[in-house]
């Protein structure tokens, strides 16, 4: 087995969010077409982040006992299965058990954050986790771009089929490059199978103020940037200065996209150690909520585009420092459980954040985002109180 590598795990996470983001634009015309109601479209996302909010502390601490290679590929293999059985599925049911499937073993993310962490130092820890947001930058615009000419040659079903054929590719690859990152001394000496291997993590979790303080900041910017991400497209067509359809639409998520990715991608690693953890932390959170609360307010597309720079600068700094700093306050043992709780944590807010977002959109079209600016700097307050470990 080579060596792990950051190159590696980054490929790894990256082809595996293309085939996401092949699929996840077309579900809403999918469940249209088998007349669901505005409900049941949401269920088909809700129920992805339920399996991932219920499971991915239980496949971390699998992780910290028999390694990260062997649960990657657990997920990938159950990722190919998703797609299958969403591209043959004939009914609204056989959809929402693909999405059940795809939660179940959506543990890759969780454990490939646990697995950055075995292979780098504190002082490169950052860099290493804003690889992780990189890979879903580029994903979140190459999988749609790749999708819409999918959808050319043979429409939904040809998305599905493509999405499985390339999750196929990435678990062979996984097979063929990716090494064990947890040496076998520094995993955990047995597991038990109960109940409680459910909340895996969360027992470190409360009993660490630090790292449930981490976690709220977390849980209040998943919670904003999820809820941005579930009605901005609501927002920019009823603005009066847009009125945007889809075509208009999806060109601002794929520049929010490019932004994140540059910086995730490089530019995260230098910035953290000229400004440290702590600074990119508070400075994320100030550009999210104040250029959240301007949106509604946009009188052109100039500076539309302004504001969603500063979101997306924004975003780029707060998520990979969030985990960084969450991976320093556990041994190596325990990265795994800690990593799957975070990813919990995500995945309650993609969980909130539809719901939330859409009724409070419903009340009063600018509400949502005075209330996701309020929660960025009450996260930014929460930010002060960090005290960064500096060991390496």
């Amino acid at each position: 087995m080579k060596k792990p590598t950051l190159l590696t795990i980054f490929l790894i996470v990256f082809i595996d969010l293309v085939g996401f983001g092949l699929v996840l634009p077309v579900i809403p015309f999918l469940a249209e077409t088998y007349h669901s109601t505005g409900w049941g479209i949401g269920l088909l996302f809700g129920v992805y982040s339920l399996m991932q909010f219920l499971l991915s502390p239980f496949w971390g601490g699998l992780s910290d006992r028999f390694g990260r290679r062997p649960i990657i590929l657990a997920s990938l293999a159950g990722s190919v299965a998703s797609y299958v059985i969403f591209t043959f599925a004939h009914s609204y049911e056989m959809i929402l058990v693909s999405r059940i499937v795809a939660g179940i073993c959506g543990a890759n993310i969780g454990v490939a954050t646990a697995y950055i962490a075995d292979i780098t130092d504190h002082k490169n820890r950052a860099k290493g986790m804003g690889l992780i947001g990189a890979a879903f930058g580029i994903g979140f615009v190459l999988g749609p771009a790749v999708g819409f000419g999918l959808d050319f040659l043979g429409g939904i079903q040809a998305i599905g089929l493509g999405a499985s054929l390339i999750c196929l590719a990435n678990f062979i690859l996984a097979v063929l490059i990716l090494p064990e990152s947890l040496p076998v001394e520094k995993r955990k000496p047995k597991v038990a199978f109960h109940p409680m291997m459910f909340l895996s993590g969360w027992d470190r979790a409360v009993k660490s103020p630090a790292i449930l303080l981490i976690l709220a900041i977390s849980f209040l910017l998943n919670l904003t940037f999820t809820t941005w991400e579930t009605t901005f497209a609501l927002l920019v067509s009823d603005l009066p200065a847009f009125h945007y359809n889809e075509r208009e639409y999806m060109p601002l998520l794929i520049y929010v996209g490019i932004i994140v990715a540059f910086i995730q991608g490089g530019a995260i690693g230098r910035l953290e150690k000229k400004f440290g953890e702590k600074s990119l932390l508070l400075t994320g959170a100030f550009l999210t909520g104040a250029s959240v609360i301007l949106m509604p307010y946009a009188p052109g597309f100039i500076t539309l585009l302004v504001l969603l720079f500063f979101w997306g600068v924004g975003m780029a700094f707060s998520r990979p420092i969030m985990s960084s700093l969450l991976s320093k306050e556990v041994q190596a043992e325990e990265q795994g459980g800690i990593q799957g709780v975070s990813q919990s944590v995500g995945s309650l807010t993609r969980i909130l954040a539809p719901l939330i977002g859409g009724y409070l959109f419903d009340v009063y079209a600018s509400l949502p985002y005075f209330i996701i600016a309020g929660l960025s700097f009450v996260a930014l307050l929460m930010a002060l109180a960090i005290k960064p470990r500096h060991s390496s």
